[in-house]
């Protein structure tokens, strides 16, 4: 099992806002394959946290935007 790094950040979007996104990627600088995982229904909460981090350990990085950040921030 990979150590891995998590943060949140922040990513332009092409209208001029900004989305969040929560990020989990392996802790060393060796290059490695992408994933996109989508939220559900109730945004990027524990359970889409806890998927991104679990396939982060397995050795990608991953990336969970918050889809909806027009309608509210967090939502």
């Amino acid at each position: 099992m990979t150590k891995i790094k998590t943060e949140m950040i922040s990513l332009k979007v092409s209208d001029g806002t900004s989305m969040n996104a929560y990020a989990a990627f392996p802790d060393d600088n060796n290059k490695y394959p992408g994933l996109l995982l989508f939220q559900e229904a109730f945004g990027v909460n524990g359970h889409i946290k806890d998927l991104t981090e679990r396939f982060s350990r397995e050795g990608y990085v991953v990336i969970s935007p918050e889809l909806f950040h027009r309608t509210e921030l967090g939502f």
